[in-house]
């Protein structure tokens, strides 16, 4: 009956494995270090294929010292000596070369094997975020993008729509601490005033839809004495945000240098 091979897996207690066996590079299976092979994947041992040659090598080194003193049949038999451990030492050189390849291939391959599921992935999901667009399920939305762990999402032609609205979502919050620790805390107050200044530069930002701008403002809109309560900005300050904005600077950019405190 043919015997049957268990695949092993790595764990945490891998690096406790007895002593004389090797954990094989290609499967993670253990066996005895002095195999030239992996008996389960046949994934070559290097250090014991190189331990062989050296062996090979050092045994040819020391004949060669004698081949002064000996007799011909000696000669040739050291010289074939010679050849094999040349031939040993090409074959080795050749599957590690051959091997690398084949392995970098593989990587590649499964690389894009995985981008393409990913991308696959993707549209399935914007198919969902459409439909929670359409419908108005603005939270459900942002919840949707939070929980995915897709790295296409950002792709998306309402991402930064998704990303301004779960700042809405976080204003009561930030606000109630904002209140609470506005003398001992300026972490909350710095978000509050990177998050107003999005929104006060709603038409600067070249990835959101007029629709979204038309959302969001109406999201924002029993807010906005809110903030007012905690920070200015003249005309003049806030015509530079939005060049800015414009030029790519995000809102962290302008926040230490534009927050004056009323």
């Amino acid at each position: 009956m043919k015997k049957q091979t268990t695949k092993q897996t790595h764990t945490v207690s891998d690096s406790k494995h007895l002593s004389g066996e090797i954990s094989c590079s290609s499967c993670g299976a253990h066996y005895d270090i002095n195999l030239l092979k992996c008996p389960y994947c046949g994934e070559l041992n290097y250090k014991q294929a190189e331990k062989e040659y050296m062996q090979d090598l050092n045994e040819t080194k020391s004949n060669l010292k004698d081949l002064a003193n000996a007799p011909f049949i000696s000669t040739i038999l050291l010289f074939r000596s010679f050849l094999i451990s040349y031939a040993i030492f090409t074959v080795v050189i050749i599957i590690i070369v051959t091997t690398t390849i084949q392995g970098d291939k593989a990587s590649q391959a499964a690389k894009n094997r995985n981008a393409k599921n990913d991308y696959l992935e993707a549209v399935s999901i914007y198919e969902q975020y459409d439909q929670l667009y359409q419908v108005g399920k603005y939270k459900d939305l942002v919840e949707l993008n939070q929980t995915s762990k897709n790295s296409f999402k950002s792709n998306y032609s309402h991402h930064r729509f998704i990303q301004l609205y779960s700042d809405i979502l976080r204003l009561d919050t930030d606000l109630k601490y904002a209140r609470n620790y506005k003398s001992e805390n300026m972490y909350y107050l710095e978000s509050l005033f990177r998050t107003e200044i999005q929104f006060l530069c709603l038409d600067s930002y070249d990835d959101l839809s007029d629709e979204d701008r038309v959302i969001l403002s109406q999201a924002f809109s029993p807010y906005k004495e809110t903030f007012d309560e905690f920070f200015t900005l003249s005309d003049q300050e806030l015509d530079e945000i939005k060049e800015g904005i414009k030029a790519n600077y995000g809102s962290t950019y302008f926040a230490n240098e534009y927050m004056h405190l009323k």
